[in-house]
């Protein structure tokens, strides 16, 4: 930016507005994602304990791993 000029700053501000857009919506996607692979475990895990009986070690999983994650 030689002149820093207004037009120069727009540029500049609008770039870095769509980069940290595009940041978040790809932090949201994993987000998301990676609920989905919880829901999906808990799931199954309620399932084969739901076949085995022991049902009661799959309820709560899922807050479980919540707590995990917000602790990061």
């Amino acid at each position: 930016m030689t002149g820093g000029g207004k037009g120069e700053r727009d540029v500049l501000a609008e770039s870095l507005n769509d980069l940290f857009t595009n940041v978040s919506t790809v932090i949201k996607g994993d987000l998301q994602f990676t609920d989905n692979m919880v829901e999906l475990l808990e799931k199954m895990n309620i399932t084969v304990c739901n076949l085995r009986g022991h049902c009661f070690r799959a309820e709560g999983f899922r807050g479980a791993a919540e707590t995990e994650i917000r602790r990061l």
